[in-house]
């Protein structure tokens, strides 16, 4: 007998809302420490963190979202002296995008917070479960092309 199909079941439904509560979680981790930061905006500084000086493209890329959101995103992470955008040396149409020291530092007070929640939502499972959830998390993303 086929086990009936129900939204609860839905493999989408169950990423999605866990890494909405997930999001939501971090947020409320960053304000009840006095960060006012986006998880969109500390997304782009990690990204930046990784490797400086990435394209407005390759961030949009990296995290999955369109160029004209991300250019808002920006356009608030440089009014608070963030990341600064630098003409392209080879493309005068494109920016490099540049993390400050004050945006550095930033990180390194978020980076805590980040981990706690981590740990949060990991409690009860093994360094090995987390390993494994990240490998069939990879493997459901690359199975959608």
């Amino acid at each position: 007998m086929k086990q009936q199909f129900t939204l609860e079941k839905s493999m989408g439904y169950i990423i999605n809302k866990t890494a909405m509560k997930l999001k939501s979680e971090l947020l409320k981790n960053f304000r009840s420490k006095g960060f006012n930061i986006t998880t969109e905006q500390w997304a782009v500084l990690m990204c930046l963190k990784e490797r400086d000086k990435k394209t407005q493209s390759e961030i949009a890329e990296k995290l999955i979202k369109d160029k004209t959101n991300l250019s808002r995103i920006l356009d608030g992470m440089e009014k608070r002296e963030w990341i600064v955008r630098h003409t392209h040396e080879k493309d005068r149409r494109s920016y490099r995008i540049l993390i400050t020291k004050k945006g550095k530092a930033l990180v390194e007070k978020l980076i805590p917070i980040v981990r706690e929640t981590n740990k949060i939502s990991t409690a009860g499972l093994t360094t090995k479960d987390i390993r494994k959830l990240e490998r069939i998390m990879t493997a459901i993303y690359n199975n959608l092309g």
